[in-house]
C-alpha cells in the first residue's frame, strides 16, 4: 500500500511539469494581446487623416499688363540686325519719355492641397497649397519714335474778310518696335481663405512662378501721313498719303519668373452638397517680373494680372 501511494505521487509531480510550459506560454501570450489589442482597436476605429489631399481645381482666364521701359534704338538693332525699317537716320526723331504697357492675355489652371491638423483626425483650412501651370504672352521691351516736318503750302484770304489762313505741308512718321515672348510657368502659391457661413469670402497669399519665355520675336512696324493742315483745325486736314510697313524677327528662347501676391474675391453658388462645390473666384495678382533676354539683359518690371473663372471642391 505504502508503495501505491508513493506512486500516485510521482504522476502527479510528472503531470504538474507536463503542464507547467503551456501555463507559462499561455500567461506570455496574455499579456502581449493585453497590450496590443486596445492599440489596435483604437487604430481601426480612428485612423489618422492623409497628412496631404487634393482638395480644388481651378480654371483661371483675364489678362496681364507688363511695364516696360522704352529701350535704345542701338538694343532692337541688335534684336532684328536685318530689319530695314530700323536701318536708317533716327536721329531728329523724338523717343517717347515713361513706361509702355503691354497687354495680353493669361490662362492658369492649378490643383489645391490641403494640410492635415495636429491631431490628425482632420484637415486644416488654412492654409491651401496651390499648384499648376500659367500661360501668358508678354512684351518685355518697347520703343516708340516719331518725328512731325512742317512745311508752308500756300496761304488763303477770305473775299469777305480779308482773314488770312496758312495751309502748311505736314508730313508725320512714327517707328514702333516691340519684343515679347510666350510665357508658360510652373506657378505655386499659398492660399488663406476666410470662414464663415456667408456665401462671400476673401483670399490673399503669395506665388511664385518660374518657366520658358517661348517664341521670342521682335516686330518693328513703321506708319506715315502725309496731308494738307488747313489753320489749326484738325477737321480741316486734307489727307494726301498713308503708308504702314511691318516686320518680325525670331529670337532666342529666354528664361522667367515672377513673384506676386494673390488676392480677389470667391463666391459658393449654393448651399446644398452640390452647388456648395461650385465657386466663382475674381483674383488680381500684382507682381515683380523678370525675364532674361539673351541676346540683351535680364529685365525685371512691374507687372499685374487680373483673371476670372471657377473653383471647385470636394
Amino acid at each position: 500500500m505504502y508503495t501505491n501511494i508513493l506512486l500516485s505521487a510521482k504522476r502527479r509531480q510528472k503531470y504538474l511539469r507536463r503542464f507547467r510550459l503551456p501555463f507559462a506560454v499561455n500567461s506570455l501570450l496574455a499579456g502581449i494581446a493585453f497590450i496590443i489589442l486596445p492599440s489596435s482597436l483604437h487604430a481601426q476605429e480612428a485612423p489618422l487623416t492623409p497628412r496631404v489631399k487634393v482638395m480644388e481645381a481651378s480654371i483661371l482666364i483675364g489678362f496681364s499688363g507688363f511695364s516696360s521701359a522704352d529701350n535704345s534704338l542701338q538694343n532692337f538693332k541688335t534684336l532684328s540686325p536685318n530689319s530695314t525699317i530700323l536701318a536708317r537716320d533716327f536721329s531728329d526723331f523724338s523717343i517717347s519719355d515713361g513706361n509702355v504697357v503691354n497687354a495680353s492675355s493669361v490662362f492658369s489652371a492649378l490643383i489645391g492641397f490641403s494640410f492635415r491638423d495636429k491631431e490628425g483626425m482632420g484637415r486644416k483650412l488654412n492654409p491651401v497649397l496651390r499648384v499648376g501651370i500659367t500661360f501668358s504672352n508678354v512684351g518685355a521691351i518697347g520703343l516708340s519714335m516719331n518725328r512731325t516736318t512742317n512745311t508752308p503750302y500756300d496761304t488763303l484770304v477770305s473775299n469777305q474778310t480779308g482773314n488770312i489762313t496758312t495751309v502748311d505741308s505736314v508730313y508725320y512718321e512714327s517707328v514702333f518696335a516691340d519684343y515679347s515672348a510666350t510665357q508658360l510657368q510652373l506657378d505655386g502659391s499659398i492660399i488663406w481663405r476666410t470662414a464663415g457661413p456667408s456665401r462671400w469670402s476673401l483670399f490673399g497669399g503669395a506665388g511664385l512662378r518660374f518657366g520658358w519665355g517661348l517664341n521670342a520675336s521682335t516686330t518693328v512696324s513703321s506708319y506715315s501721313d502725309s496731308y494738307l493742315s488747313i489753320g489749326d483745325n484738325f477737321a480741316n486736314r486734307d489727307f494726301v498719303d498713308t503708308r504702314s510697313d511691318f516686320e518680325r524677327f525670331r529670337n532666342e528662347n529666354s528664361f522667367s519668373a515672377s513673384a506676386y501676391l494673390p488676392f480677389g474675391l470667391d463666391y459658393r453658388l449654393g448651399d446644398n452638397p452640390f452647388w456648395s462645390r461650385i465657386h466663382f473666384a475674381a483674383e488680381l495678382r500684382p507682381s515683380l517680373s523678370v525675364q532674361n533676354i539673351p541676346e540683351l539683359e535680364t529685365v525685371v518690371a512691374p507687372s499685374f494680372s487680373m483673371v476670372f473663372g471657377w473653383r471647385v471642391t470636394w
